[in-house]
This record gives structure tokens, sequence and C-alpha cells, in this order.
């Protein structure tokens, strides 16, 4: 005869909830997705229309801030997993280093991108260059515009820069030259500013020609 209650039974179907929640939707996965797709598009706007910034550095800040991340948050997420109830926060290490870089690396980098464009200073530093004709090496096209050789080979390696609407090519013998206007960030990255075409350096004649 049997006796006793199912205490082994009680006790694994326990455990398989307690593994069942452990393998659920973690809270920092929220905060992973939101920062990434939030941080990358911030990231890749900043880049490619108000910041001169290179790819490398940008690396350079998303990893800088994973580390200084990884070094506030790792103690106090240790002090948390001891305490009662703390469980819920406890993160795999592969989860860990993945918050801390794709999460606030990736935030905070995008944040500083914001910041540094949104109080730049309003003081501008012009930037003059006189067109010297078409850049044969970019087929001129409707709705593809023109690139244009620019005296002293200035922005040679910045094509977005020297990249105008086709219907600029009837105006550049009126006005041959390009007025860049840059702002200094408050991080100190410069933001690219408005753009025209000038008769001169001096002149205040101009027309405005928005990046493409």
């Amino acid at each position: 005869m049997k006796s006793g209650r199912p205490v082994q039974k009680r006790n694994v179907k326990g455990k398989s909830k307690t593994k069942k929640k452990q393998k659920g939707w973690h809270w920092s996965m929220t905060f992973l997705l939101v920062a990434f797709l939030y941080g990358l598009f911030a990231m890749i706007y900043h880049a490619k229309v108000t910041t001169m910034i290179s790819f490398g550095m940008i690396l350079i800040m998303i990893v800088g801030f994973a580390v200084l991340s990884f070094a506030i948050q790792a103690p106090i997420f240790n002090k948390v997993r001891l305490k009662k109830g703390g469980e819920k926060y406890i993160i795999g290490r592969d989860l860990f280093i993945a918050y801390n870089l794709i999460g606030w690396g990736f935030l905070l980098t995008a944040l500083t991108l914001q910041m540094n464009y949104q109080f730049r200073s309003d003081k501008a530093d012009l930037v003059h260059a006189k067109i010297l004709g078409q850049d044969k090496d970019y087929v001129a096209g409707s709705y593809s515009g023109i690139v244009y050789l620019l005296e002293g080979d200035q922005f040679h390696d910045d094509v977005d820069f020297r990249w105008f609407d086709l219907t600029t090519n009837t105006k550049r013998e009126e006005f041959p030259v390009v007025r860049y206007y840059f702002y200094e960030g408050l991080f100190g990255f410069t933001t690219i500013g408005e753009r025209f075409m000038v008769k001169s350096a001096n002149s205040q004649e101009g027309i405005a020609t928005p990046y493409l």
C-alpha cells in the first residue's frame, strides 16, 4: 500500500514551470529591440544627413559606451540577483553582452549624435569652392543628378557634397561658386548646414541647392 503525498511529482512540475518562465520573453529583450531599432535609424540618419562623421568613429563610440555600460551595470546586476525576487533580472552572459553592446551602445551613440546636432553652434563656418566642371566618373541623369569637380579637389572623397540637381547645370555659369555652411556640434562633430550656388565668395546673391 502506497502512502505519502506525491512530493516528487509536484517538484518536477514546479521545475518545469520555472524553466518555461526562464525561456519566455525577458524584459531586457524589449529594451534591446527598441534601442537597436531607434539607435540604428538615428545613427544612419545623422551619419548620412546631418553630421560629418566616419563609420569607424561611430563604431568606436558604440564599443566605448558598451564598455562603460558594462562596467557600471555588471556590479549592479550581481547585487540585484542576490536579493529576493532578483531572479527576474537575471540575464545570461550572451544576452548581457548584447544588452550592453547593441542596446546601450547603440542608444547612447544615437543620443550623442542627436544632442551634437540639436545643440550645435549658431556661428557658421563657410567653405567656398569653385565649380570646374562635371566629374566624368559619374554619369548625369534626370533622376541621379550631376556631380561636379570642385577647385582644389575639394570634397574629393565626399561625393554627396558634389552631387547636385541636374537643373543647376544651366545656372553654374552665372553662379560658379558653391558656398557650404558648417556648424560645430555640441561634442565637436561638425554638422552640415545649407548649401548655395553664388556668384563669388563675397557675393550675397545666390540660389539654394539642397543636398540630394
